[in-house]
This record gives structure tokens, C-alpha cells and sequence, in this order.
């Protein structure tokens, strides 16, 4: 604890990198602007974790959000050789073709449950009622 984040000559999405896999009973929060490469290094970071065993869970403000993120990890994972099975609850159809649709909260918590999925995506609006 008091000590610096980022190592000395260690470049930001290196430092995020390594640091997600020392989270314990934890999340990570990541946030900034468009282009700033949130969306690649999450990628990244959520292929760490799953290539860990660890299951891992995306949220934004939108499934489409979701979607693009999702289909950056299967991209990161391809290109490293790491399988990682992908969930997104929606009420409609995953923006993401390579997630399993789980279309209400009780099977996406019951895809956790057995280890069907890796990585679950979905927003905070898909209680009943909400899209």
C-alpha cells in the first residue's frame, strides 16, 4: 500500500495489464475518452484473466458497447490461442454473434454457475421490463 501504480519505464496498458490479475475480490473500472484504447486493452486484460481461470463480467451503457467489446476479447483471444466462451444477457439478440443469448438474469447467472461461459456481458437495465 502508498506505492506508485505504474513502474518505472512501464507504459499504462502494461500497468493495467498486470495489475487486473492481482485484483482480489475486487473490479476495475476503466473510463476515458473515445480512442484512447479502453476497448483494446480491456480486451487484453479480460483474455489474461480467463487464460488465469477466472470468470469475468462487462458491463456498460449499452449492448452494442458491450457487443464491440466482447468481439474485441474473441479477437485477443484468437490471436493468442486462449478459448474463451462468451454470454451477453439481452432481451433481444447479442450484438455480439459469438455470445451464447441469455435472455433473462436467471440464465446468466445459471451460465456461471456450471462454467458455460468465460465472460458475461450485460447492462444494469435488463431487469424485467427494461432493455
Amino acid at each position: 500500500m502508498g506505492q506508485p501504480l505504474l513502474l518505472e519505464a512501464e507504459g499504462v496498458e502494461d500497468a493495467a495489464c498486470r495489475l487486473v490479475l492481482k485484483i482480489e475480490r475486487s473490479y476495475l473500472a476503466i473510463q476515458g475518452p473515445p480512442g484512447s484504447g479502453k476497448s483494446t486493452v480491456g480486451a487484453e486484460m479480460v483474455v489474461d484473466l480467463v487464460n488465469e481461470g477466472w470468470r469475468v463480467g462487462v458491463t456498460a451503457n449499452s449492448h452494442k458497447v458491450i457487443g464491440e467489446l466482447l468481439a474485441k476479447v474473441a479477437e485477443a483471444a484468437d490471436e493468442r490461442g486462449v478459448r474463451v466462451r462468451t454470454g451477453q444477457r439481452s432481451n433481444d439478440e447479442p450484438t455480439f454473434g459469438g455470445a451464447i443469448h441469455l435472455e433473462n438474469n436467471d440464465a446468466a447467472r445459471d451460465s456461471l454457475a456450471p462454467g458455460s461461459v468465460d465472460v458475461l456481458g450485460g447492462t444494469t437495465g435488463c431487469g424485467p421490463g427494461r432493455t
